[in-house]
């Protein structure tokens, strides 16, 4: 949590008292290298209080908060999360978590609970469309690729961008034509790739 709203804090004197104004006071212990107490009631507090220095801000101008693989967020951070997310309503505020599917979670209790939150809108994305992936394969090097192939990628990545983009970059760095034969050979080197990202 403490990157999430740590530029806040990096306001200058005067613009910080404003934000840390009344319930948000609660906050400032998480920019104390004292970490705040443990316990259900000192949490609650806690989360509260990030929750109203973000309203604070919120008020002087529309906020984004972007939170990317919460698969991976701590426990603490989930509650504070899901406590904005419940008291989003008309503030200028909006939220937008990312979850990857497949990884295990950090808190997998307290992702369920964010997950379950009624006011947030669960959304999936379906594969890229096959008529995306020309384009890509353009884009990635390859010279008019062939629907054959494009279709061949697509099918062999289930139509996912990033590996998609992976998998036609590693094709198109053979400095030779690509057919659809050649995917099954992309594959594996893909796969370390992504694996050795993971890791």
């Amino acid at each position: 949590m403490l990157e999430l709203v740590e530029p806040l804090a990096a306001a200058r004197d005067a613009e910080r008292d404003a934000l840390f104004a009344g319930a948000a006071s609660l906050a400032l212990p998480l920019f104390s290298p004292r970490r705040p107490d443990d316990g259900d009631a000192a949490a609650e507090r806690f989360a509260h209080g990030t929750f109203r220095l973000l309203a604070n801000a919120a008020a002087r101008r529309p906020l984004l908060l972007l939170v990317d693989d919460v698969q991976w967020v701590d426990r603490g951070s989930l509650r504070v999360l899901a406590h904005v997310a419940a008291r989003l309503g008309a503030q200028p505020l909006a939220l937008v978590a990312a979850v990857r599917r497949g990884e295990p979670a950090a808190d997998s209790a307290g992702l369920e609970q964010l997950r379950l939150e009624p006011a947030l809108a669960l959304l999936q994305p379906r594969p890229l469309p096959l008529d995306a992936v020309p384009r890509l394969a353009t884009a990635a090097g390859l010279q008019q690729p062939s629907a054959e192939l494009c279709a061949a990628c697509a099918a062999s990545t289930g139509g996912n961008p990033l590996l998609l983009k992976a998998l036609l970059s590693e094709l198109a760095q053979r400095g030779e034509p690509a057919a659809p034969a050649d995917v099954a050979a992309g594959v594996p080197l893909v796969a370390r790739h992504v694996r050795g990202q993971l890791s």
